[in-house]
């Protein structure tokens, strides 16, 4: 749409489909009939890979929290120190 303006930074944690059923599965305790086919979050992640713009972030989402944390935020820096 061009109506929407670009956003400054997109982050996007990407996370292995196989890491990502363990999560949900860790999380809710088992697996909805439809989490339990990991093409699609493959066919999610595929996506989401295709439409995200040409300037984002893209991080592992295996990384701790720690590393995330700095990384994004040492980005957010950069971009403002470039006059965002």
């Amino acid at each position: 749409n061009p109506d929407v303006p670009e956003p400054d930074l997109t982050v996007f944690l990407d996370l292995a489909p196989r890491a990502t059923l363990e999560r949900v599965a860790n999380r809710d305790g088992s697996l909805k009939f439809e989490e339990r086919n990991s093409k699609i979050f493959k066919d999610v992640r595929e996506t989401f890979l295709e439409i995200l713009p040409e300037n984002s972030l893209i991080l592992d989402a295996q990384l701790s929290e720690n590393d995330i944390h700095k990384i994004i935020i040492n980005k957010v820096k950069e971009l403002l120190n470039n006059g965002l």
